[in-house]
């Protein structure tokens, strides 16, 4: 390559680039850049409180009837909750306020969609009913009894991170409950279908149930071992 090409190139580059950040559009971009990048980090924190609204919209939709309603809340809250981490990554904007809260907005959906479930299943002695309102119960039980401990462990300067598992299993609750209220929200569309999708979901529901318990003890054995000064 001849020594005046590289020269002329140069110059054809430096004079699009003058042209461009002359432009007032993208000076504008540029200098607001900052910005723009600090209210995206805020972003995913924005995710993990909209599913606290979720939680409360989901239970009030279930009591008023409105199942396809609550099963769409549920899919957002399900999407939300794999962006925001996704998000959050990205943008290197992980936060100690978003880790705090995250699994609580997790747990505040899953409770507010499994209270109707175990509800109707309350007091029956046949299977599967039985199953269900226990797998129900183990859950939430489980979710907000682990909140208690990381509460505890926190107060002591100690952080439980919830591990890849524990992510499977919300994972897995958001499978099932989607699957159980697809079930009744749009069962009536194909009356074929309806008890097919209600059986996967219990189904999935005990799965959950099983990782919840393994998880659950987990945290426990973990909080355990820590030593007494500590607890």
């Amino acid at each position: 390559m001849r020594p005046g090409n590289s020269s002329g190139n140069r110059s054809v580059r430096d004079g699009w680039r003058r042209c461009i950040i002359a432009l007032p559009g993208l000076r504008a971009f540029l200098y607001n850049l900052p910005m723009i990048m600090s209210a995206l980090r805020l972003f995913p924190n924005g995710l993990t409180l909209l599913r606290l609204l979720l939680a409360v919209f989901i239970l009030w939709a279930v009591l008023r009837g409105h199942t396809a309603w609550a099963w769409w809340a549920i899919a957002a809250a399900g999407l939300s909750d794999l962006l925001d981490g996704m998000i959050a990554r990205a943008l290197k904007a992980e936060s100690a306020f978003g880790q705090k809260l995250d699994p609580i907005a997790d747990k505040a959906v899953v409770t507010a969609a499994l209270l109707p479930i175990a509800a109707s299943y309350f007091g029956q002695v046949a299977m599967p009913g039985v199953l269900i309102f226990t797998a129900a119960a183990i859950i939430m039980i489980r979710d907000w009894g682990i909140e208690l401990l990381r509460l505890i462990a926190a107060r002591k300067g100690h952080a439980m991170v919830p591990g890849r598992l524990a992510k499977i299993k919300t994972a897995v609750e958001y499978a099932a409950l989607l699957t159980i209220y697809g079930a009744s929200a749009f069962g009536a569309l194909n009356a074929a279908i309806g008890p097919d999708l209600l059986r996967y979901g219990m189904f999935i529901l005990l799965l959950a149930a099983l990782l919840a318990v393994i998880t659950g003890a987990g945290y426990v054995v973990g909080f355990m071992r820590r030593p007494l000064t500590d607890r």
